[in-house]
């Protein structure tokens, strides 16, 4: 790949980003991008099994908003506590349209480059493992596909979205939204 970094800055919209009104509760999520010799990957965390809601799925590090001034410092302080990542060595790229989950959040979605990320350093109360992959694969939008997500505990029906699978992971949700937005955005520009 050329200089992703700078893909992915020309591709996505600018920050500052200030939070979007609304009814619904704030979160924000940070979508990572780092070097590992020299090869780039995406950085993900696996929850836990044993959590409310979300158990066992595949996220970016994020969360709600508790007082944040906006949705970059809510992303940053997120992953500081759920991978160990200093905000301070974060390289904010800009952010990706604004979603809604299934859960009934309005979830801002900032891009930024990360170091290398550290397993030991995953808050284990959050943070089953990490999942490090290939941008090389994880950004090509053949690799990608529709399909129906299982429904909710309570029966209700959740719309298709694009699903990623990964050896015996499979991104989708929210997080698979985000990731493929940003797959768009890069073949766009």
């Amino acid at each position: 790949m050329t200089d992703l970094y700078e893909r992915i800055r020309a591709a996505v919209e600018p920050m500052p980003f200030g939070w979007e009104p609304g009814p619904e509760r704030r979160a924000a999520v940070l979508l990572p991008v780092f070097s590992l010799g020299a090869e780039e990957f995406v950085l993900f965390t696996v929850r836990r099994p044993d959590l409310k809601q979300h158990a066992g799925q595949i996220a970016f590090p994020g969360g709600l908003d508790e007082g944040d001034p906006d949705p970059g410092a809510c992303a940053l302080r997120e992953t500081h506590e759920e991978v160990g990542i200093e905000p301070h060595a974060v390289e904010i790229l800009g952010h990706l349209r604004t979603r809604h989950s299934s859960t009934g959040y309005r979830v801002h979605c900032i891009v930024g480059r990360v170091p290398p990320p550290d397993a030991q350093r995953a808050c284990p109360r959050e943070v089953d493992r990490l999942l490090l992959v290939p941008a090389s694969e994880v950004l090509h939008a053949d690799r990608w596909h529709e399909r129906e997500p299982p429904p909710r505990p309570d029966g209700r029906p959740i719309p298709p979205s694009p699903h990623f699978d990964f050896g015996r992971d499979v991104i989708w949700g929210l997080t698979g939204r985000f990731m493929f937005d940003l797959v768009q955005a890069l073949a766009r520009s």
